[in-house]
C-alpha cells in the first residue's frame, strides 16, 4: 500500500487561518478588558456623590484615554454664544443640543458646555442671553464622531459636530478643549422645560465575550476540519 503524500499547502493554509482566527479572538478579549475596565470607570464616576473640581489635568487624562468623569465645573458660562448641536437623540427622537462657551477658572481654556437637548430643532437658545459665573456639575467626556457625521457649516448656523478650530474663531477663544461637560441640571438655565438634559451612555455595549468565543470556536472548526480531510487518511495509508 502506498503512504499518501502529507498535505503540506493545505496544512501551511490551514496554520496561516488559525494563526488569524486566533488572533482574531485574543484582540476580542484586549478590548474586552479595556471595555470592563471603562465601564468600572462610569461606574465609579457615577457613583460619586461628590465630584471633584475639575482640573487641567482632566481634560488631559479624558482625551488620552477616552474616559469619562463626573465634575464641578467653575466659571463663566456665556450663554449669548450659545449654538445648537444637530444630530442628537432625546426620548427617541431627532434632537439638538445647546452648547455653550465656558472659561473655566483657572485655566486659559473655554470648554464646550452641553447645557441641554430638546427636539424642537428651531429653539433659539439665545433667548435668555447672559454671561454669569456658574458651578456646575456634568460629565467630562469626548464627543462621539464617525465617518458619516456630516462637516459643520459655522457660516449657516450647521453644527453637527465639536471642530475646536471652527468653535476658536465662532467664539472669538484662543483655546478651546476638544472635550464636552454634559450638564446633569438643564434647567439651572432654562426653566420653562424646553430643554432636557443630553443623554450619556451610562452602560457600555459589551459583546467581545461572544465575539471572542467566536473566533476561538471558528479556530477549532477548522483544525477539525483539517484533520478529517487530511490527517486522518494520511494516517489510515502510513
Amino acid at each position: 500500500m502506498s503512504v499518501q503524500k502529507f498535505p503540506v499547502t493545505a496544512t501551511i493554509v490551514c496554520l496561516i487561518a488559525v494563526i488569524l482566527l486566533c488572533s482574531l479572538g485574543y484582540w476580542q478579549i484586549q478590548r474586552l478588558e479595556w471595555k470592563n475596565s471603562l465601564q468600572a470607570n462610569l461606574d465609579s464616576t457615577f457613583s460619586n456623590k461628590v465630584p471633584a473640581q475639575i482640573a487641567q489635568t482632566d481634560l488631559d487624562e479624558v482625551v488620552s484615554h477616552g474616559t469619562m468623569k463626573r465634575v464641578r465645573v467653575s466659571g463663566q458660562i456665556d450663554l449669548s454664544r450659545s449654538l445648537v448641536m444637530r444630530g442628537r437623540v432625546l426620548n427617541g427622537k431627532g434632537a439638538v443640543a445647546v452648547i455653550a462657551p465656558m472659561a473655566l477658572k483657572g485655566a486659559d481654556v473655554a470648554i464646550p458646555v452641553e447645557v441641554g437637548c430638546t427636539t424642537n430643532t428651531q429653539f433659539d437658545p439665545r433667548l435668555k442671553a447672559q454671561t454669569k459665573h456658574s458651578d456646575i456639575t456634568g460629565i467630562l467626556r469626548l464627543p462621539k464622531t464617525n465617518f458619516v457625521t456630516p462637516i459643520n457649516n459655522p457660516e449657516s448656523h450647521e453644527w453637527w459636530q465639536i471642530n475646536t478650530t471652527q468653535l476658536e474663531q465662532f467664539w472669538h477663544e484662543s483655546s478651546v478643549s476638544s472635550t464636552v461637560v454634559t450638564l446633569e441640571e438643564s434647567g439651572l438655565f432654562y426653566e420653562d422645560g424646553k430643554i432636557a438634559p443630553c443623554l450619556v451612555e451610562k452602560k457600555l455595549r459589551n459583546d467581545h465575550a461572544q465575539y471572542a468565543t467566536f473566533w476561538f470556536a471558528m479556530a477549532g472548526v477548522l483544525l477539525v476540519m483539517w484533520g478529517l480531510r487530511f490527517l486522518r487518511p494520511y494516517l489510515q495509508s502510513a
